[in-house]
């Protein structure tokens, strides 16, 4: 296990797009892995006093395109009731009631979200993501975080994709600008 040397009082967890209907997606065997582990570093970033966030879709009229091919798209369910069991948390690792939750547009947790602002008015400098799908969200926001000049640390364990080769592609990718590390390594560097 790797120490973080996390700064707990200017470090946040990010946990994104956990979604039913995105976590639904992860491989089976991965999927029954991920929720429980992603829970137990939610927990323990609780208790250690690191700031919790949940990013969400929220998708909005003004930001879809025609031409953008993720946004353009017209989506996975129509019925209302469906649609919004489907964009539920996971119950297991639901965000508490104190807890800030971002709702983005497009694929990164920065792009039309106030999440910049949220960090820079707690004076965070080091982001934890977590989340589903490791080639999309996480990744974005991974990207953005690092131009940003955030640290930037990645859970491997606590983010899935929709095939193992997505997500260890994504995290290969993602290795030249941030640090990967594990659930085991964060909640270590918080004792």
């Amino acid at each position: 296990m790797a120490d973080l040397n996390l700064n707990r009082a200017k470090t946040a967890l990010l946990c994104l797009d956990m979604h039913n209907v995105i976590v639904q997606r992860v491989p089976d065997g991965q999927r029954e892995k991920l929720v429980p582990t992603v829970k137990r570093v939610l927990d323990g970033a609780r208790r250690a006093g690191v700031q919790v966030i949940y990013v969400e879709v929220g998708r909005r009229r003004e930001f879809m395109s025609p031409r953008n091919r993720f946004t353009g798209a017209t989506g996975f369910v129509t019925n209302p009731a469906e649609i919004a069991q489907a964009m539920k948390i996971v119950e297991a690792v639901a965000p508490l009631e104190h807890e800030p939750i971002v709702r983005k547009p497009r694929i990164s947790a920065f792009y039309g979200t106030e999440l910049q602002s949220m960090l820079a008015s707690r004076d965070m400098g080091t982001i934890v993501l977590t989340g589903v799908a490791t080639n999309f969200v996480v990744e974005s926001t991974a990207r953005y975080a690092a131009d940003a000049d955030y640290r930037v640390v990645v859970l491997e364990d606590c983010c899935g994709a929709f095939s193992v080769e997505e997500h260890a592609c994504a995290i290969s990718a993602m290795n030249h600008l941030v640090e990967i590390a594990s659930s085991e390594d964060f909640l270590a560097s918080l004792r």
